[in-house]
């Protein structure tokens, strides 16, 4: 679904696409703005976030999508990590019931 997402912006106007890395994303990469970040830098995180999470659903583990969505900010601030947040809510018994019955 998000494939599909992707191709069809893509298709509606590709410039949006180049617009936003090259004025919202490569601006920050590596930079501190105005609070401080882990430096851990983009391309050692990028892949690992990937891997977590090609992992993650491979393995039914729901945790592990916000966990590499904090993985993969431009900028791995201390704030960022509030994605981190979601994980505890992924965990609920409603959640769990929902996916038993998605399963059968």
């Amino acid at each position: 679904m998000t494939a599909a997402i992707v191709v069809a912006s893509l298709a509606f106007d590709a410039r949006l696409w180049v617009a936003w890395l090259e004025e919202g994303i490569l601006p920050v990469i590596g930079r501190q703005i105005g609070q401080p970040a882990i430096p851990i830098p983009l391309w050692l995180r990028l892949p690992a976030a990937a891997a977590l999470v090609i992992w993650g659903a491979r393995t039914d583990r729901r945790w592990t999508v916000p966990a590499s969505a904090a993985l993969a900010l431009p900028v791995l601030w201390f704030a960022g990590l509030s994605i981190l947040a979601a994980i505890w809510t992924l965990d609920r018994p409603a959640l769990r019931e929902t996916r038993s019955v998605a399963v059968r």
